[in-house]
């Protein structure tokens, strides 16, 4: 598959699942798939897709959201607190992307989270910089930085956390 997701999209009022994972589509993540009130799981990721998740995610309307796959792609600018507001989200995996900022506490608020995939938020092949272009070579930057909220090991059914290839610093927080 190739294109844009339509805006359209947002009006699948029945789906469970949607997943368009490994293809070549680019441009956004439609703002309408707040729509999707039923749906359990969304694949977006391993394909071309940019631009910000601002308004992408609603707690009041997508209420049943368990997993949310967005990884290997180039979307920018900060993980929204809108993402892990979902009432029941279970998985989240944002790998290999152009994410900036820092890691919100919001993430603590997923009472239901049991896998957070953060490895490397800005290691896309897009968001690379190059160094030496007759060596080709290049570095990824560490552009999401700060410290790991402290809440984040105290969230009860975390089973999973990976938090690799970032730019974090500080000191892991205290177990709760």
């Amino acid at each position: 598959l190739s294109g844009t997701l339509p805006t359209s999209i947002g009006k699948l009022a029945a789906v469970k699942l949607l997943a368009v994972s490994n293809n070549l589509l680019t441009g956004t993540i439609p703002t309408t798939i707040t729509g999707l009130s039923t749906a359990l799981q969304l694949y977006f990721d391993a394909n071309h897709l940019s631009g910000s998740l601002d308004g992408v995610f609603d707690a009041s309307t997508q209420v049943a959201m368990l997993d949310v796959f967005l990884n290997n792609n180039q979307l920018t600018g900060t993980l929204p607190d809108e993402l892990f507001l979902l009432p029941k989200l279970n998985t989240i995996v944002a790998q290999g992307n152009c994410f900036t900022g820092t890691l919100s506490a919001a993430m603590c608020e997923s009472p239901a989270m049991v896998s957070l995939i953060l490895d490397g938020l800005h290691t896309s092949p897009a968001c690379r910089r190059e160094l030496l272009s007759a060596t080709h070579s290049y570095t990824t930057g560490r552009d999401v930085h700060g410290t790991i909220p402290a809440c984040l090991l105290s969230m009860p059914y975390l089973m999973s956390l990976h938090l690799a290839w970032n730019g974090l610093s500080g000191t892991l927080p205290d177990v709760r």
